[in-house]
């Protein structure tokens, strides 16, 4: 069920994305000018999917179950 599981991460994702590329579009010209454009591509999305992983498992699950009724 990866497929559900990346499903539940959506909102994440979006938020994820926006500030990991805020923040490569301000710093990754001084910290990366050396390197390829294809391995700033790879190092952006593994930082956005760490940063989503992080934010849905930190954030979103608690989150969840402390703001859904209990049954």
């Amino acid at each position: 069920t990866v497929f559900k599981y990346v499903c539940s991460c959506t909102y994440a994702l979006y938020l994820s994305q926006i500030w990991v590329l805020k923040f490569c579009e301000v710093n990754i010209p001084h910290i990366l000018a050396g390197i390829s454009s294809l391995l700033k591509i790879v190092l952006i999305w593994g930082a956005t999917f760490v940063l989503t992983v992080v934010l849905h498992e930190i954030v979103e699950k608690p989150a969840k179950k402390l703001l859904s009724p209990k049954r």
